[in-house]
Parts: structure tokens; C-alpha cells; sequence
């Protein structure tokens, strides 16, 4: 008689390791669960006339979540940062329920179809308790659905209830919690009324946050209503069991012309400039194959964000071994898979991913509060966040140079990643210059032969913002390195840099020629100019 996303039995299997779960499996889930619900909402007149009526924004992105099957993903997370950014409580995880509450906020006659009202008593006496939904939050699976209920209410009211009837019993009753594994629900739930009420499940929808698992549940009053509203979920079940199947051979035929076009075709994206406005792909967290360019929305003060990203963008394809490295990894962390996310894929960065991006980063020194951060202090904490995981990240970034005086010589050693911390002196300063006064003032030696011990694969030289002035940034640095008693020549190229202080932005290199400004979700091409005042730099070594 009802409806479960997967069977009990499939779902202890799977939610033992839910971070293996791509998070694009999660977001279709999500969507899956999102559609399912407001479809069979639907099926009530005074729901369906709320939603052609009603002007919100809210309304009009649920029609075209249920009407228009190629975007619906990503009107599905405009909801999603639309909501987190105006409900009330936002604090912790947006869920289908909290669109409906704040779509009904001041609908009375269609909350009459959800709202749930109790009568408890206490010790000393009666309350009248209303709620949309029932968020019963920790769920103890010792415990029946009744008694989870009672629970949740004394801690939220701070009282301890001696009885509970349910003096108005809606058609459907929803509750959510969470947990920390799949729990099988009751299929049953019975109130204390003037008549005893009885209602049955017809869905669990479950969605996976971090290592939580969040359950969705719909109940039917079971009365003469019922069994139509039975029937007519399950026509609706079998209608979008049969759509889903065709967009999964639809979509499978659509990723192998994709994939059969980028062989015959491997540049097109940056010989191409209309890829500044492509729309992400179905799903978001999709890898793509090669460097892509794709603004960043800025939500107040986080151009700092964005320019850091854009950057480990141009990292993450220039770098093989930065991408080996996310890639083993992401299966064993959520903070992998967030950051893969964000640099990976085409998908839109909401405020909903950077909130929970700073929440994996866990570091206090950096949240959404509209107030501007330094960018080469982000970098650094997102890289080093990746060393606690895994210390092969240094071998990317470490560099060594090694002052020669006389006899005996003086090594700088950079053993883990730190940026260069270089200081501009004044604005005919040039970036090898200022890494030769930087390593020199390091050692406590000036002007004497200078070599590289340890070439990295990437450089990243950071910007001391004692003043505003430029600096030269050479497309090549060449660096003499010795080795058995033989000199090579070990070249960077210049691929990318972040300018400030004021505002960030981004310039990237393509194939070493095209210069693109990334402004926030602005992308142009502009003219070479390397007298910048720039925060962060990005050099890759030439391959011999």
C-alpha cells in the first residue's frame, strides 16, 4: 500500500558507506523525491489551484520542476538557494517539507490538508500545539513513532507530557528526522481521538547529508478518502517509473555522442567562446574532461571565494598529479567530494554548496557573513585541509632553492606547501626578481649563485599586500638547477593569477596565449598585460 524510494532491505546495504554515493546520485535523489511529492500533492484541488494561482517564486519554480525534465536539476537548486536564503530556520539542511512551509506560511485553507494539531497535557496543564510538518530530528529506533513524538515535543516546549490526543487529524501527516543510518519506520501510527485515528505510510523518501541519513515520511488518514488517494499515487508511481526509465536510456545515449564528440574534437571548449555561457550539464557534479570556463555567482563579499576556486580550476586540469589525488580520495571524504564539486564541474556554486563547503573546511576563519577574506589564507587552508587527508598533496607544491657561497652552500627548504610570501618594493619590481630577494633574505645571504633543488610541479607565489604597487609578472620563470655535478634549466609558465586587493578576479591563460578575465559570472577575453597588482600566482613546470 506504499511507496519506499528503495526497499528496507536494499537500503541498510547501501547507507552503510553513503559518502561512496556520488553526490550527483544524491542531487537526482533529491529531485526524484521532490518531484514524487508535489505530483501527488497535486492530486488535491485546493493544492493544484494554490500552485497555478500563486505568484512566488517558489510556485513558479515547482511548475517548472515538474514540467520541464531538461532543466529541472537546475531549477531544482535555484530552489534550493532560493529557500536556504529565506526561510527562517536555515541553520542546517533544506528539505522538500521546508519548501512547503514556506510556501503555505499564509495559506490557510491548503495548510488544512498537513496541519496537525495536538491537545497535551501536562502536569499543571494544557497546551494546543500546530505544526506543518513534525520535525522530530534524532530519531530513537527503540522507540515507536508515537513516543518519538512525545519526546520531540516535551524538549522543544520544555515539558513533560502526561497524555496527547490529536484533535485535528489531517488527510496527510509528514514527519522527518535524521539519523545516522537507515532505521525501517512504522507502517502504522495510531492517535487518541474522539475516534481512534489511523493512519498508513505511503512514502519514505530518504536523502543522504554528509553521514546522515534524513527520512521524509507521508502518512494517509486511512477513511473513505483513502483508497482513491491509494489508486491515484499509484497510477502517478507507475507513470514516473516508466518516464524515469526512458531518461536513463535518453541519458546514457546523450553521455556517449558527448563523449565520442570530445574525442574527434578534444579543444573545442576553449576554441570556442560561447562555452562562458553554458548551462550546466544534468548532472552537476559531473567530471568533466578538460579546463572549462564558468563564472561564479557573488553572493556579497565572496569574490574572495570565487577567485580561489577559479584558481584551483586552472590547478586541477594543469596538474595530473592534483587530480590523481582528489580523484583516489573522494570516495573516503565529503570535503574531497564538495571540493571536486566546486572545481570539477559546470554546476552552478550556490550559497547552499559554499555554506557547506566552509562547514567541511572547518576552519572559523572563514564563513558567509558578507565580510571580504584573503585570498592566499583560503588557499592555504583548502590545501592544507587536503595534506591532513593525504601528505602526498606536498609533492605537488614543496619547493627547495639553494644559495651557493664559497665552499659550502645554504638551502631554503619549503617541506610541506606554503606560499612564497614575496614582498613588491616598488612598481618596477619583477616576480623572479622578488623570489631571489625572497629566498635571499630567508638564508641571511645576498647575491650569490642561486639554484633550484626541488622543482615542484606548480608554483605558487603569494603577494605581501604592503602596498598597491605592480608588479612584472614574467610569463616564464627559468631557474638553473644542479644535479650530479651538471646544470639543467627547469622552466614555469604562467597560467593564471588572482588580482586585488579590492576586488578579486581572476585572469587565466589559455594554451599559453589567450588571456580571459574572470569577474565573478563576467568572462571576457582581454589583451596581455603583465603589470598587474595581483595577490596570488600560478606557474606549472614545462615538461622537458
Amino acid at each position: 500500500m506504499y511507496w519506499q524510494t528503495l526497499t528496507n532491505q536494499k537500503k541498510d546495504k547501501q547507507m552503510d558507506n553513503t559518502s561512496k554515493i556520488p553526490n550527483s546520485e544524491k542531487l537526482l535523489k533529491k529531485c526524484s523525491n521532490f518531484e514524487i511529492f508535489y505530483k501527488f500533492c497535486q492530486s488535491f484541488d485546493e493544492f493544484k489551484k494554490l500552485i497555478d494561482m500563486d505568484k512566488s517564486k517558489i510556485s513558479n519554480l515547482i511548475i517548472k520542476i515538474l514540467n520541464d525534465d531538461k532543466s529541472k536539476i537546475k531549477y531544482y537548486e535555484e530552489l534550493e538557494n532560493y529557500i536556504y536564503r529565506n526561510q527562517v530556520n536555515s541553520s542546517n539542511f533544506y528539505t522538500m517539507f521546508d519548501s512547503l512551509q514556506n510556501m503555505l506560511s499564509s495559506n490557510y485553507e491548503v495548510k488544512k490538508i498537513f496541519q496537525v494539531s495536538f491537545k497535551v497535557r501536562t502536569s499543571y496543564c494544557y497546551l494546543d500545539i500546530n505544526e506543518l510538518f513534525l520535525n522530530l530530528e534524532k530519531y530513537n529506533e527503540n522507540s515507536n513513532l508515537l513516543q518519538n513524538i512525545i519526546k520531540c515535543i516535551n524538549l522543544k516546549y520544555n515539558i513533560k507530557i502526561v497524555d496527547i490526543k490529536i484533535i485535528k487529524a489531517p488527510q496527510v501527516l509528514l514527519f522527518q528526522f535524521q539519523s545516522s543510518k537507515n532505521y525501517k519506520v512504522d507502517q502504522q501510527i495510531f492517535f487518541q481521538s474522539s475516534t481512534n485515528i489511523q493512519y498508513e505510510l505511503l512514502m519514505d523518501l530518504t536523502e543522504e547529508k554528509e553521514n546522515l541519513v534524513y527520512h521524509q515520511l507521508v502518512y494517509i488518514q486511512l477513511n473513505n478518502n483513502s483508497k482513491q488517494i491509494f489508486e491515484n499515487f499509484k497510477q502517478l508511481k507507475i507513470s514516473e517509473s516508466q518516464k524515469s526509465n526512458i531518461n536513463k536510456v535518453c541519458y546514457s545515449d546523450k553521455e556517449k555522442q558527448e563523449d565520442q564528440a570530445l574525442v574527434k574534437s578534444p579543444n573545442k571548449e576553449n576554441q570556442n567562446s560561447s562555452c562562458v555561457n553554458d548551462v550546466p550539464s544534468k548532472q552537476s557534479e559531473k567530471i568533466e574532461k578538460q579546463y572549462f570556463l564558468h563564472g561564479i555567482q557573488n553572493y556579497g563579499q565572496t569574490c574572495y571565494f570565487s577567485s580561489v576556486i577559479q584558481i584551483l580550476r586552472i590547478i586541477y586540469f594543469e596538474s595530473s598529479q592534483f587530480q590523481q589525488i582528489l580523484l583516489n580520495l573522494k570516495d573516503e571524504s565529503f570535503y574531497i567530494q564538495s571540493l571536486l564539486g566546486l572545481i570539477a564541474c559546470k554546476s552552478d556554486v550556490t550559497e547552499i554548496k559554499i555554506k557547506e563547503f566552509y562547514q567541511l573546511l572547518n576552519s572559523n576563519s572563514f564563513q558567509l557573513d558578507g565580510n571580504p577574506r584573503d585570498c592566499s589564507i583560503l588557499f592555504s587552508s583548502i590545501v592544507g585541509k587536503i595534506r591532513s587527508i593525504d601528505t602526498n598533496i606536498n609533492n605537488i607544491f614543496k619547493s627547495q632553492f639553494c644559495i651557493q657561497q664559497d665552499y659550502y652552500q645554504k638551502v631554503y627548504k619549503n617541506c610541506c606547501y606554503s606560499p612564497l610570501w614575496l614582498q613588491i618594493s616598488d612598481d618596477y619590481s619583477c616576480l623572479e626578481d622578488c623570489i631571489k630577494s625572497f629566498v635571499y633574505q630567508t638564508s641571511g645571504f645576498y647575491k650569490k649563485q642561486f639554484h633550484i633543488v626541488k622543482d615542484p610541479e606548480i608554483i605558487i607565489l603569494s603577494i605581501q599586500r604592503v602596498t598597491r604597487c605592480q608588479v612584472y609578472l614574467n610569463r616564464k620563470l627559468e631557474f638553473t638547477k644542479l644535479e650530479n655535478q651538471s646544470q639543467s634549466k627547469i622552466t614555469y609558465n604562467l597560467k593564471g593569477f588572482i588580482l586585488g586587493p579590492k576586488h578579486n578576479a581572476v585572469v587565466t591563460i589559455l594554451n599559453d596565449q589567450e588571456f580571459y578575465l574572470i569577474n565573478d559570472q563576467q568572462i571576457q577575453r582581454v589583451p596581455e598585460y603583465l603589470f598587474q597588482c595581483v595577490q596570488l600566482v600560478v606557474y606549472k613546470k614545462c615538461s622537458k
